[in-house]
């Protein structure tokens, strides 16, 4: 059986050492470690000489170091070489050292000092030199130079890089290999903390979907609801309701084409100023007293008036004045008159009061008339009359509208429009007529808020405590409505559901950082809780995110 054994040397022992041990060790293989730095990576020749004694020696010699250059020097001297630590040798500059294409001119060898001692040693001839720097063929005694394989490609290797650049280019080498090395370490350890990170701060998170208990309540009451509550409430099941009566009130005058024709009488009127020059007394004057214009027309007061008394001022009458209404005492054109001065009271004639009281028209007479007119038919009123109350309506709706909301409910009839004044005018020049007409629109409301706040009250009673309202639905009965007195009467019927009510953001405070046991005690002893599905995610989380923004809670 071939034994094995392991020669360890340090950096300072040269090739005699390295022979004389591998030459006086009993076992079949031997394993040279050799040191960084060693001084045996002065030269190849050294790993050659140590190939051929351990040939010659019948030795299988194997060499490992963590050296690279050790390993390549070994590597080209065809010893077996490895790296103790990664069980393997990576070459380096192998690749980048072609062999040359000329040949090495021989030159005369020099002994070896260190070939001389050890040939001395062994009491035998010196060994020949292996120059690295020159050449690779050793003399034989007959003075003959035989070509040495082993020596030819050592002294190609060393007359092409000599060991110190060698060296160099293994440490620019060994330098950007610590450099990948550092780097693809860095680049594992932030892709690790990186992953950590992510799995334990970034991907956890917590779902929390639970099931309440619900709690339907039916209901039915009975509601008035009027203007002369202030406040809602409920008596002996029915539920008083304030209400709000919302009103737009306006007028509008349109114009509308008279397309009838008829005989008129009519009588001319106009305004008179009547003065008092008399006394400081009043005077009265009846209705229908008659006013003479200075052209000789008669007209009649429309009413009684009284005319104030004059003023005395130094001794003097400041006359008082008053205007009236005059009708002409008979139809026709004639009575169109225009403005005159110094009309009389006929019925003073004779005494001291027809030259104190006197009247001016300080504007024309008009509408005196006896012929054919065009007049508006009673279809034209009718039709005038319903465009006009149409576009008022709609007026007042839009001024309504604008006090309306969605908070608001109007029953159907709850709304009222009431024409106040309605006037028809006369033809125009232009044979036209107009309407005129004022009108109020009132919408009866009450706030559907303010009831469902008031049944919910109520129905709430019979619930638990600490509860909110889940569903409300809510039917309406048909209305008795009296907007002259502002009140509706109606019923209502439907059903409130209630379930506890849980504040999501305090419990999510509360269940932050808790490990799974803790969560499920503290869900579980929820009140009013049904049941619950407790969730951690990804599948080795077994506590609860501390991030209160990391645990989502679903309420069914």
């Amino acid at each position: 059986m071939k034994t094995e054994k392991k020669i360890f040397l340090n950096k300072n022992e040269g090739l005699d050492v390295a022979v004389h041990r591998l030459i006086n060790t009993k076992s079949h293989i031997v394993i040279l470690n050799i040191p960084r730095e060693s001084v045996l990576t002065s030269s190849i020749n050294n790993f050659h000489v140590l190939k051929r004694e351990s040939m010659t020696a019948g030795k299988e010699l194997h060499v490992e170091s963590i050296d690279e250059i050790v390993l390549e020097l070994a590597a080209l001297a065809k010893i077996k070489a490895f790296n103790p630590v990664f069980k393997q040798r990576e070459r380096i500059i192998s690749d980048i050292l072609p062999r040359p294409k000329f040949k090495v001119t021989p030159k005369k060898m020099q002994e070896d000092e260190d070939e001389k001692e050890i040939a001395a040693s062994k009491g035998g001839e010196p060994l020949a030199s292996l120059d690295a720097s020159r050449s690779g063929r050793p003399e034989d005694s007959s003075g003959r130079e035989e070509e040495s394989e082993d020596g030819e490609e050592a002294a190609e290797l060393e007359n092409i890089i000599p060991p110190a650049e060698i060296r160099q280019v293994f440490r620019r080498s060994k330098k950007r290999r610590l450099f990948r090395t550092t780097f693809y370490f860095a680049a594992v350890i932030l892709v690790v903390g990186g992953g950590f990170f992510i799995a334990n701060r970034v991907l956890p998170k917590a779902t929390v979907e639970m099931i309440l208990k619900k709690v339907p309540v039916t209901f039915a009451y009975g509601v008035k609801a009027t203007t002369d509550y202030q406040v809602a409430g409920v008596k002996e099941g029915r539920i008083m309701l304030p209400a709000e009566l919302l009103k737009a009130k306006g007028n509008l005058s349109l114009s509308f084409p008279a397309s009838g024709r008829e005989k008129v009488e009519r009588r001319a009127e106009g305004t008179l100023t009547v003065y008092n020059a008399y006394s400081s007394d009043s005077q009265v004057l009846v209705a229908t007293t008659r006013f003479l214009s200075p052209s000789g027309k008669l007209f009649r007061l429309d009413k009684r008036v009284t005319i104030p008394g004059a003023k005395i001022e130094n001794g003097k009458i400041v006359p008082s004045e008053i205007e009236v209404k005059v009708t002409a005492d008979e139809a026709g054109e004639d009575y169109n008159v225009g403005p005159e001065e110094y009309w009389r009271i006929p019925g003073f004639k004779g005494g001291p009061r027809y030259e104190g009281f006197y009247a001016d028209s300080r504007g024309a007479m008009s509408g005196g008339l006896v012929g054919e007119e065009t007049v508006p038919t009673k279809e034209d009123i009718e039709k005038g009359k319903v465009k006009l109350f149409s576009d008022l309506e709609s007026i007042l709706e839009a001024q309504v509208l604008i006090l309306l909301s969605e908070k608001f409910k109007v029953f159907p009839g709850a709304r009222g429009f009431e024409i106040l004044d309605e006037q028809v005018e006369m033809v125009r020049d232009d044979g036209n007529f107009g309407i005129f007409a004022e009108a109020e629109l009132r919408y009866l409301v009450f706030e559907e808020k303010t009831l469902e706040e008031t049944v919910v009250s109520d129905a709430g009673k019979a619930a638990f405590s600490d509860m909110r309202v889940r569903e409300f639905s809510i039917d309406y009965g048909e209305p008795e409505i009296n907007l002259n007195e502002s009140s509706v009467n109606f019923s209502v019927e439907g059903e409130v559901v209630f379930e506890p009510d849980l504040d999501v953001e305090k419990l999510k405070q509360e269940f932050a950082g808790q490990n799974e046991e803790e969560l499920r005690k503290t869900v579980f002893f929820l009140s009013g809780l049904e049941r619950a599905n407790i969730s951690l995610w990804p599948f080795w989380v077994n506590k609860v995110p501390g991030d209160p923004d990391k645990v989502k809670i679903i309420l069914n």
